[in-house]
C-alpha cells in the first residue's frame, strides 16, 4: 500500500547504499541529532547497559509499503527506545516495490551482507537477549530468513518474529515437505500476529503461550478532525460523495473488481467520484486501467492521482466521504490504509479477510463483503452513496475504534510489553 509516512529519524532515502550494504544503526534515547548517511552506528548512553538489548531484523523503506511503514514506526519509536536497547539492521532486498516479492542476483549478494552483519551483532560481545524479525511467511524470501533463523539459532539466541502479513498455510498446501522447515523455524520462537484469526496461518506450528497479538496502529496526522462534519450532502459544495481506493494497483487489492461494482452503480444514476490512488503492479497498468474506465463509461466519474504520501495523502482522505478496499490479497493481514480510513473518521466497505473483521464491525463501523463479489459491493456502495447520515454513523464508529484501539501509543505498548516478556524469558 501506499504506507502512513511517520517521521524516520536517522534512515534518510539517502542512506541507500548504507542499507543496501547491511549497516545497522542503534536506537538512542530522544532527544538526539538525527543520523545522516554516514556513520549510522550510535552506542547506548553507558548509564542505561543495564537495560534489555534488542536486535531489530526489519525491511524499512524504500520501498514503502505497509509492513515497512510499521516497521519504520518500530525503529523511530520513543517507548521502545526507552525501555531497550535497540540495534537495528535493515533489510534491503530491494528499492523497487514491484521486485520485491521476485527473486534476482542482486539479492544473493545482498543476502549474504545481511548475514555477514547479523553475525557480527549475534556473535559478538554484546549479544542481544532478543532478536525482533519480521519473518516473511512465504515465497523465496522466507528460505533467506530461514537460514537466518539458523544463524540466530546457532548463537543461543531466540527469536520473536512479527508477521506482518499471512501465507504459511498456504505455502505448506502447496508442498507438505516444507512442514518441517517452519517448524524448525517456529521452534522455540514466539510470534506476533496482528489479529487472533490470523494464528490459524501458523496452527500446529507455535504453541499457543508463544503466540502474541498485537494490531498495527498509527500516529494521528488528522489535526483533530474528529468528528468529521462534512460528510455527503453535508458538505454543501453541490459535488457527489467521493469514494477513496488507497492501496497499490495490485490486481488482488481488488480495483478491478471495484470498477465493475461502480459500473453497476453508475447504470442506476447515483452520483459518486471516485479516485484509485496507489502504485502500478502489473498486470495493472495505468493505460489498461484507463481503457476499462472508459469501457465501463466512467470516464468523467474516475480519476488516477498515482501513489500519493504524506500531508498530500491525508488531504485525500480528509476529501473523502466513503474507502473502499475490496481486497483478496493472498497475504493481507492488517492494511495499514483502513486504519487510516478509521483515523480520518471514514466510512469503509471491505472484506472479510486477514483480521479485517477484527477491527471493523459489520453495518456499525462499515460494510464487510466477502471478498470478488461485484454485486455484493454494488450493493453496499449504493447503499452508503444514497445515505449520508448512514456514512457518518459509521465513519464516527470507525474513529472510536481508532482511538481506543489503533492508535500508534497503543501498538508500541502492546510491543514493548511482549518484548518486555520474552527478553526476560531469555535471561
Amino acid at each position: 500500500m501506499n504506507g502512513s509516512k511517520f517521521p524516520y529519524v536517522g534512515l534518510e532515502r539517502e542512506a541507500g547504499l548504507e542499507r543496501e550494504a547491511g549497516l545497522e544503526r542503534e536506537a538512542v534515547e530522544p532527544p538526539a541529532p538525527p543520523l545522516t548517511a554516514r556513520g549510522s552506528t550510535l552506542r547506548s548512553h553507558p548509564a542505561r547497559t543495564n537495560r534489555r538489548r534488542i536486535l531489530v531484523l526489519a525491511q524499512l523503506p524504500p520501498p514503502e509499503h505497509g509492513a515497512s511503514a510499521v516497521n519504520r514506526q518500530v525503529v523511530n519509536s520513543r517507548i521502545l527506545s526507552e525501555t531497550f536497547d535497540l540495534a537495528v539492521v535493515p533489510i534491503a532486498m530491494s528499492d523497487d516495490l514491484a521486485r520485491l516479492r521476485k527473486f534476482d542476483l542482486t539479492k544473493i549478494w545482498r543476502s549474504l551482507r545481511l548475514f555477514g552483519t547479523v553475525a557480527g551483532r549475534i556473535f559478538g560481545r554484546s549479544r542481544p537477549d532478543a532478536v525482533y524479525f519480521t519473518l516473511s511467511p512465504a515465497g523465496w524470501a522466507f528460505y533467506r530468513d530461514l537460514a537466518l533463523v539458523t544463524l540466530i539459532r546457532l548463537a543461543g539466541s531466540r527469536c520473536v518474529f512479527h508477521l506482518h502479513g499471512r501465507g504459511v498455510a498456504a505455502s505448506i498446501g502447496r508442498a507438505p515437505w516444507r512442514r518441517r522447515l517452519y517448524r524448525f523455524a517456529f521452534a522455540r520462537a514466539h510470534v506476533i500476529t496482528l489479529g487472533g484469526t490470523l494464528r490459524d496461518d501458523i496452527k500446529g506450528l507455535a504453541s499457543e503461550p508463544q503466540v502474541f497479538v498485537v494490531p498495527n496502529g498509527i500516529a494521528d496526522t488528522t489535526c483533530a478532525r474528529h468528528p468529521r462534519q462534512d460528510v455527503g450532502s453535508q458538505r454543501g459544495d453541490g459535488r457527489p460523495p467521493r469514494i477513496l481506493f488507497l492501496s497499490n494497483m495490485l490486481t488482488e487489492k481488488g480495483p478491478l473488481v471495484l470498477l465493475e461494482a461502480l459500473s453497476i452503480v453508475a447504470a442506476q444514476g447515483i452520483r459518486f467520484e471516485a479516485q484509485f490512488v496507489g502504485a502500478w503492479r502489473p498486470p495493472v497498468t495505468e493505460e489498461m486501467f484507463t481503457a476499462r474506465v472508459h469501457a465501463l463509461g466512467l470516464r468523467d466519474r474516475v480519476t488516477l492521482p498515482g501513489p500519493v504520501y504524506g500531508e498530500a495523502k491525508d488531504r485525500l482522505f480528509a476529501e473523502a466521504d466513503l474507502f473502499v478496499l475490496p481486497t483478496y490479497y493472498r497475504h493481507e493481514a492488517l492494511p495499514l490504509s483502513v486504519i487510516e480510513a478509521m483515523m480520518h473518521g471514514l466510512a469503509i466497505i471491505t472484506t472479510r479477510v486477514g483480521a479485517l473483521p477484527e477491527i471493523i464491525s459489520d453495518q456499525e463501523s462499515g460494510e464487510l463483503i466477502e471478498p470478488g463479489n461485484v454485486a455484493t459491493l454494488a450493493s453496499a456502495l449504493e447503499k452508503l452513496l444514497i445515505d449520508p447520515t448512514l456514512r457518518d454513523r459509521y465513519g464516527r464508529a470507525a474513529r472510536l475504534k481508532y482511538e481506543s484501539d489503533l492508535t500508534a501509543q497503543r501498538f508500541e505498548e502492546r510491543l514493548r510489553d511482549v518484548l518486555l516478556q520474552v527478553s526476560h524469558n531469555q535471561a
